[in-house]
């Protein structure tokens, strides 16, 4: 991959040939005069103007692409990133999120009762991620012959993910390669599986008492000496053997990959899911501008694809040396800088060498940070302003309400929005589930910056003045029926522009094509539901 200054957006079809209309028949002002000539010196929300329908779609919603990229090779099937805050983003709700395409960003408030930084959860969480679906498992757990099965067990339960509407303990790790010493170092000697042993009366016995033998493994077809094993070979080996589980091993007998037919289903089940080489799903986590050192090596070592810088002031000097450290240290891996809200600051950022940053200064619907501190900008003028300046990947970060949102931001230069608010409604998220007394189900959110989450956990640089609230937010079901019906909206937006992809959406705006017209608060009101008893 290419420096970010020069980094290739991805598109699923060659540019069109399409006859472009001239802009001198199309109705209201392009982008750069709604904003830099009759909106200088505004500030706009995405309410207070319109996109308009003015040229004719020529394309189907099966031709529209909605993949980008973010830089150091990850590139989402769909333009989501999940906010990395306490009530959104864990492993839950990230490894939903990477299913459908999109990618998450596990948050750094980890917090015990003296609100000290419970590193090793925030590390249990990437790693959760990461070992949840894999068609390849290179590094599976292991466990070795002298371990008593209770003990293996709660090796796994480390690893436990229970989003899928599971009962409860379903979603620990029960299936381990057993080495002759427990580590991936040592030769295999044996597979335990959910088969071998009863958890009411088999925990206090041996490993190696319950296991499958080598000898039961190379009868059974379950382990093959082989380096290099395709899918369509594990997909062969499974099925004429009728097993579930296939270890690939060297000739020295240590383990090359784990294939399981679970993952393989889920696999199928989710064909756009964001991935890595390994076949793992991708996910992010967030550091603070303070204590970053040991997270940043520890995240990494987990197999964490990104980190993002988590400061709402994006140009302070603590956000330089955190960006500048990780920069000379971890240049290999996606970096994402802000929050900013001008064109200045994201100049600044790609000197700092950022493959992208968070566009968005309290615009967020748990943010104060405008009130509190006098310094933000309107979403969408931050969006514009900054998109022109830098060839960043710029991820649209607070104030997306839903579909038409989405389309605006992308529309205005934005490669990714980040969602905090609508995903906090989601069955996967980890807030809290509170019922009405009129049997609403509401799901709790709050911001990073609320006195609640800095008095239990949040390690950020606020001090003492709060900049976000907290409050409740209408459930939404799963992430897997949510996500799509959000997707399909932006589709159809994209269609009504004629575009089939976010390059094109990005080379029209830049052209004139995309036409924009603001919104007095009639028309707002007419925009919405209304005239109904």
């Amino acid at each position: 991959m290419a420096g970010s200054g020069s980094r290739a957006r991805v598109s699923s079809t060659k540019r069109s040939n399409r006859r472009r209309p001239a802009k001198g028949d199309l109705p209201g002002l392009s982008a750069e005069e709604f904003f830099l000539k009759e909106g200088s010196g505004k500030g706009y929300s995405f309410d207070d103007f319109n996109i308009l329908d003015s040229i004719e779609t020529e394309i189907g919603l099966d031709q529209i692409s909605l993949e980008t990229d973010l830089g150091k090779g990850v590139k989402l099937y769909i333009p989501v990133v999940a906010a990395p805050m306490d009530t959104v983003s864990e492993a839950n709700l990230s490894i939903a999120i990477a299913q459908q395409g999109g990618i998450s960003v596990i948050h750094h408030n980890q917090r015990d009762a003296d609100n000290r930084f419970l590193l090793e959860e925030q590390i249990s969480e990437i790693e959760k991620v990461k070992r949840h679906q894999s068609g390849f498992i290179s590094q599976p757990m292991t466990v070795a012959p002298g371990m008593t099965i209770g003990e293996a067990r709660e090796k796994g339960k480390r690893f436990m993910v229970s989003s899928e509407r599971r009962p409860s303990g379903s979603g620990i790790i029960d299936t381990f390669p057993v080495t002759r010493d427990g580590t991936l170092d040592s030769e295999l000697v044996g597979f335990l599986t959910r088969d071998c042993y009863f958890e009411d009366s088999d925990l206090d016995l041996k490993v190696g008492a319950k296991m499958y033998s080598l000898d039961e493994l190379l009868r059974n077809g379950m382990v093959i000496r082989k380096s290099n094993v395709t899918e369509k070979q594990a997909r062969r080996q499974m099925a004429d053997r009728r097993i579930r589980h296939l270890l690939a091993i060297t000739r020295a007998g240590k383990i090359n990959y784990l294939v399981t037919r679970k993952d393989m289903v889920k696999n199928a089940r989710f064909p756009h899911a964001t991935r890595d080489d390994k076949g793992r799903l991708r996910v992010l986590f967030s550091v603070d501008t303070k204590d970053f050192v040991e997270p940043l090596e520890r995240g990494f070592a987990a197999g964490a694809d990104g980190v993002v810088v988590d400061t709402s002031q994006g140009l302070t000097m603590y956000a330089k040396k955190t960006m500048r450290f990780i920069k000379n240290h971890y240049s290999d891996k996606l970096i994402i800088g802000g929050n900013i809200s001008t064109s200045a600051a994201a100049r600044k950022l790609e000197k700092y060498g950022m493959d992208a940053y968070r566009c968005g200064q309290g615009v967020g619907s748990i943010c104060t940070t405008q009130d509190t501190i006098g310094v933000g900008r309107a979403g969408a003028t931050a969006i514009y302003d900054c998109a022109r300046a830098s060839r960043l990947a710029v991820i649209a970060d607070g104030g997306i309400r839903g579909g038409g949102d989405i389309v605006k931001a992308l529309a205005l230069g934005a490669h990714a929005v980040m969602l905090g608010n609508l995903l906090a409604r989601t069955d996967e998220s980890p807030g809290e589930l509170v019922e009405t007394a009129s049997g609403e189900r509401m799901k709790k959110y709050r911001g990073m910056g609320s006195l609640e989450a800095m008095g239990g956990r949040s390690i950020r640089d606020y001090g003492v003045q709060a900049q976000g609230v907290t409050g409740y937010v209408r459930s939404k079901g799963s992430v897997h029926s949510f996500v799509p019906g959000l997707v399909n909206s932006v589709m159809k937006g994209l269609q009504a522009l004629n575009c089939r992809n976010l390059r094109e959406l990005h080379d029209y705006m830049r052209k004139g094509l995309i036409r924009f017209e603001s919104r007095e608060p009639g028309a707002l009101v007419e925009s919405k539901p209304h005239s109904l008893n």
